[in-house]
């Protein structure tokens, strides 16, 4: 069976076949639609409304131990893993540059007699966001694909090498590599922008047709940095310098265009989704 990783917030990573937990089915199920119709007059009706639901992820293993002490010693060890309160992240060794955010439900191993095992221990673990996200962000120190940490199945497009950071550019491509869209009030793209803006300062998603306006004196050093509808000048919350726009990015590419900046350095940092 394949190995599971277990990835806490805090970066600690357990291998659970390798701590004696014998991992035997790892259930995903394909996306939880739920659909709104009103019904029209008496033979039909129309469909209002989709949205994406959590997901349940099954995880199953077996508790391996030397002896009735050891067996005891593991089931501390269960508690360590997934006795939290705080999200943790589960990883698939044949696609290990994706990873799911789920809570853990309560689990209850069942000793085999006198055996110091328990067989078939199953973990129902809720994923709320209902979809996995890419290991590494886009904002990551040295990003690049070619690092083993990207790979097949995560729409990197063919002939295009897609990048997150650029310098003095005004036109640019973002590409939004996940199923779903990046939105501003949900998986809210990070942008950071250094450089000089005289007093305004404009970017623009062409393909989304939304933009956001910044009327603000922006100086060399200072550091710009907009989630979703808020725009933060240096530390210091600046939403009332904007016109409360906002950028949203839709799978594929994204034609951005840096308006009033008279020198930019801007990033792009994000997860994908799938």
């Amino acid at each position: 069976m394949t190995e599971i990783i277990i990835q806490k917030n805090s970066g600690k990573t357990y291998n659970l076949n390798e701590l004696g937990f014998k991992v035997t089915k790892f259930d995903i199920p394909l996306n939880n639609n739920n659909f709104t119709y009103q019904q029209i007059a008496n033979y039909s009706a129309s469909l209002q409304a989709v949205q994406n639901q959590q997901q349940a992820l099954i995880l199953a293993f077996n508790v391996i131990a030397k002896d009735k002490y050891d067996y005891q010693l593991q089931l501390l060890k269960l508690r360590e893993i997934f006795g939290t309160v705080e999200p943790l992240y589960v990883i698939n060794s044949d696609i290990p540059y994706l990873r799911w955010k789920a809570y853990p439900e309560s689990v209850t191993p069942s000793r085999e007699g006198n055996f110091w095992r328990a067989s078939n221990v199953e973990v129902n673990l809720d994923v709320p966001d209902g979809y996995a996200e890419t290991t590494e962000s886009t904002g990551s120190a040295n990003f690049k694909f070619e690092d083993g940490k990207w790979g097949f199945g995560e729409n990197i497009p063919s002939g295009v090498k897609p990048h997150y950071h650029f310098v003095n550019q005004n036109k640019m491509d973002v590409w939004n590599l996940g199923l779903i869209p990046l939105r501003s009030d949900e998986r809210p793209v990070l942008i950071t922008f250094k450089g000089s803006v005289g007093k305004e300062l404009k970017i623009t998603n062409n393909t989304t047709k939304q933009s956001i306006k910044i009327t603000k004196e922006i100086k060399s050093g200072d550091t710009l940095k907009i989630t979703g509808f808020v725009p933060i000048l240096n530390d210091t919350e600046i939403y009332e310098a904007s016109d409360h726009g906002y950028l949203d990015f839709v799978p594929g590419k994204n034609e951005i265009v840096i308006e009033g900046a008279g020198s930019s350095d801007i990033t792009f940092d994000t997860h994908f989704y799938y």
